[in-house]
């Protein structure tokens, strides 16, 4: 799925839910999808590309997201 939206990480919403507010700030939409094997479309989300990129937030990479 990651290659069909050109993103490295995708996370579900269910995940995003588990994180705090600070953790969901890190996490922006990519929109909603059917997946095989699940009922409904599925909201998914990666990280945020203008803080991914950002060269003072920890782990950042020069990597494209």
């Amino acid at each position: 799925m990651c290659s069909s939206v050109d993103r490295e990480l995708l996370t579900s919403s269910a995940f995003r839910a588990g994180l705090d507010a600070a953790g969901r700030g890190y996490l922006v939409s990519t929109g909603r999808f059917a997946l095989r094997g699940i009922g409904r479309a599925q909201e998914l989300y990666t990280l945020d590309p203008d803080i991914a990129s950002d060269e003072s937030w920890p782990g950042a990479t020069s990597a494209t997201w």
